[in-house]
């Protein structure tokens, strides 16, 4: 799968396999849908790919056969495997409900102290990685103390501080950050997709590679998306009973909490390019008139994340909380 964006983070883990000084554990830092888990299933690809292993030269034809933005060359059966995730040798875990529990880093441990079945590296990917709890982070110390042979962790996390820092000070920690929408809009033309819903979707999904393939995949996904903007927007223009109602309403319904919110971000995250002088990145963001300050906008922004992060670890009554961000509009 090619990698969009992330050049600097990847050209740095491709030299570190050239010059076989990798770690056994790495902390991948960044947003949702960034596209950690790609780098990381790239890298492991990389280092396992039968035809040149370690990204060295190869031994018939004295050339390379990887392309720059992925790992491997796509062809072997390690390759394949690998990308469609059925290889015997690599394992992802996420948590049961909200959270990863010690029975899961048990189950990594069992799987990394055997030797690799068919590959030269064992991989486990730990997906939100902040949602382990204490038994399970403690749990997990023990592995990156004392690291099986011929193995790789991958820890995946929006927030790093939720882990112990004795987890911090034994990986290595890349950070990832948006890619820029040229980026996404050049991949995205490579498929079959109007150049309005490219000009869309890539607005909507704000850098981040994985939402802009989501919203490419599922048209129902980016119209909500798209809705739940426009709903903001208007918000922003009623009295606070309104505001309540709303929120009454939405919490009342089967929505996902977290897209809401990611969709909330967006939108007053655009109100502050605009504060700033910047041009927004959807034209809904200046069609309403909204005009709070600076400083207000970045309470917003906070109040956001705040919520969106206490909603994925802890079981906060969703009306009130969102009543919290109504408030500061």
């Amino acid at each position: 799968m090619a990698i969009i964006g992330h050049q600097k983070q990847w050209q740095f883990l491709r030299k570190s396999a050239e010059l076989n000084r990798f770690n056994h554990a790495y902390l991948f830092w960044g947003q949702s849908h960034l596209g950690k888990r790609v780098i990381a299933k790239e890298f492991v690809r990389l280092l396992n790919c039968q035809e040149d292993p370690r990204h060295f030269s190869n031994s018939s034809s004295g050339q390379t056969n990887f392309t720059k933005s992925s790992g491997g060359c796509q062809k072997c059966w390690s390759c394949q495997a690998f990308q469609r995730e059925i290889h015997p040798d690599l394992i992802f875990i996420k948590s049961e409900g909200k959270e990863i529990k010690i029975s899961q880093i048990r189950h990594l441990q069992y799987f990394l102290s055997f030797r690799p079945h068919s590959s030269l590296f064992k991989a486990v990917v730990l997906e939100e990685a902040e949602r382990m709890n204490s038994e399970a982070q403690s749990c997990l110390l023990k592995t990156l103390e004392e690291p099986s042979k011929n193995s790789l962790l991958f820890l995946l996390t929006e927030h790093p501080r939720m882990l112990l820092p004795t987890i911090l000070s034994r990986v290595q920690t890349i950070k990832f950050f948006p890619v820029p929408k040229s980026e996404i809009k050049d991949y995205l033309k490579t498929h079959k997709i109007s150049s309005s819903n490219i000009e869309l979707i890539s607005s909507l999904s704000f850098g981040r590679p994985g939402l802009a393939l989501e919203f490419s995949k599922n048209p129902e996904k980016l119209e909500k998306a798209y809705k739940t903007i426009k709903e903001i927007a208007e918000m922003s223009q009623l009295e606070l009973a309104d505001r309540f109602q709303y929120v009454k309403t939405l919490a009342s319904q089967e929505h996902d909490p977290k897209e809401i919110l990611e969709s909330w971000l967006r939108y007053f995250r655009d109100i502050l390019r605009i504060k700033i002088g910047l041009p927004p990145e959807l034209e809904i963001s200046s069609s309403f008139g909204y005009n709070p300050s600076i400083p207000q906008i970045k309470q917003i922004i906070n109040s956001i994340e705040k919520i969106n992060f206490l909603i994925s670890s802890t079981n906060v009554n969703l009306k009130l909380a969102l009543e919290q961000i109504m408030l500061k509009i």
